[in-house]
């Protein structure tokens, strides 16, 4: 609103200059009380202060109500540039511009202030987006909190990758398991030996335990999907699709995609941008609603069965009503002398 109004400066101006009624419109209304006059040199100043203050919230909220693309790895990249604004602004020489920027600024510290109140998969999809990685968080934990935050929070998301890591290969090597265990021909002992329902000798036996240890031993020696991703640098690409770089590299780190693909695929907001901004009621479109048209209907004719509008209801209702209670409790009667019969 305040960019279009902005627009007409000098026409408010003129208006001022040479439409008498317009400056009479702001005398005193019905109630005695005086209107504010029309818009001075400074009101136009101030709003195009609002205009570069809002601007900000404007387009954080435009990107967090996306509903086409992958949200949870950029929330933690405009939360820490809100505190910094913020920060910035509150040293503000302005007094209007500071003061309402330390009022935001309280209110941010009140939500997003101690970080390790954080959920900590908004960290954990930053550091799964191959341009930034661990060393961004770091580096911005750093620049926004200090040194000893930016070091311990680093260790838990490290650690919270760590134990999804352990938990996603649990799970893979269970639905492995699951997947082979219809060989009905054979008996599975101590996990990966196959020894068939006929006698076999102890050498081979032991042939299958020497493979088992080399395959242990080699598993132990090589590196997670997480140090090997850790390991490398980041990806410089202008035109990057985080979503299609994973499923390209999804053979590489075989399980830390499984954890992006359920981490990445979490929006950030589940209200509509529309909503943010308007004072009519919420928006529910298709991409942020599970309810099938006929799910939909049900809920909404159970809600009307359970909480029936309060109408009179006359005799000739009562009446009606009585009848199909007597219909009702006739088909019943007859089931029942019919089953027992």
């Amino acid at each position: 609103m305040l960019e279009h109004a902005e627009k007409f400066e000098k026409a408010f101006d003129r208006l001022y200059d040479q439409e008498p009624d317009f400056v009479r419109w702001f005398g005193e209304d019905s109630g005695g009380k005086k209107k504010i006059g029309p818009p001075t040199p400074l009101d136009w100043q101030h709003a195009r202060l609002f205009m570069d203050f809002l601007r900000v919230f404007y387009e954080i909220t435009l990107t967090f109500s996306s509903s086409l693309h992958v949200t949870s790895n950029i929330c933690f990249h405009e939360i820490a540039s809100v505190a910094s604004q913020l920060t910035s602004w509150s040293h503000n020489q302005s007094d209007l511009l500071g003061s309402m920027a330390c009022s935001m600024k309280h209110k941010y510290d009140k939500y997003w202030g101690p970080v390790d109140k954080f959920n900590p998969l908004l960290l954990v999809a930053v550091v799964l987006d191959p341009r930034y990685k661990l060393d961004y968080l770091c580096w911005c934990l750093e620049d926004v909190y200090d040194k000893e935050v930016s070091t311990s929070m680093t260790g838990v998301v490290k650690l919270t990758l760590y134990t999804l890591h352990k938990f996603y290969e649990k799970e893979v090597v269970d639905d492995k398991r699951r997947d082979d265990g219809g060989d009905s021909s054979s008996i599975v002992l101590d996990d990966n030996i196959k020894i068939s329902a006929g006698a076999k000798g102890v050498s081979e036996n032991r042939v299958n335990m020497w493979k088992k240890q080399k395959r242990e031993k080699a598993n132990a020696d090589s590196k997670s999907d997480v140090e090997r991703y850790l390991a490398e640098d980041t990806v410089e690409d202008e035109n990057f699709n985080i979503l299609t770089w994973w499923k390209v590299n999804a053979s590489k780190y075989r399980i830390l995609s499984l954890i992006a693909r359920d981490i990445l695929g979490i929006p950030v907001s589940t209200v509509a941008s529309e909503s943010c901004f308007s004072t009519g009621g919420r928006v529910l479109d298709v991409f942020r609603s599970s309810l099938s048209p006929l799910m939909a209907e049900a809920l909404i004719c159970t809600q009307s069965w359970l909480c029936p509008s309060k109408q009179d209801v006359g005799d000739q209702e009562f009446d009606q009503f009585d009848n199909s209670q007597k219909i009702v409790e006739g088909f019943t009667n007859a089931s029942t002398s019919q089953g027992t019969t």
